[in-house]
């Protein structure tokens, strides 16, 4: 069967609880979906071998609220 990626975009939900909301086989287009949504959001990369997966990664967490950043003193 090969080795192959796909990228996970998901969301944060009230209880910071995360849901999936979409998945596509293109770093590109999953970057473009997750750039654009409101929230908190998560990109994540997942590889399979043989129908099996063997990594999965956070490559962008997006949006956090302003009481997470960090103030300047």
């Amino acid at each position: 069967m090969g080795r192959w990626e796909q990228y996970e975009i998901w969301v944060e939900k009230a209880g910071k609880k995360w849901e999936m909301l979409c998945l596509f086989p293109d770093v590109a287009l999953a970057t473009a979906v997750a750039s654009k949504r409101a929230g908190r959001v998560r990109m994540i990369q997942i590889v399979y071998e043989n129908d099996k997966m063997v990594s999965q990664e956070i490559v962008a967490d997006l949006g956090h609220f302003e009481a997470e950043v960090p103030q300047k003193s």
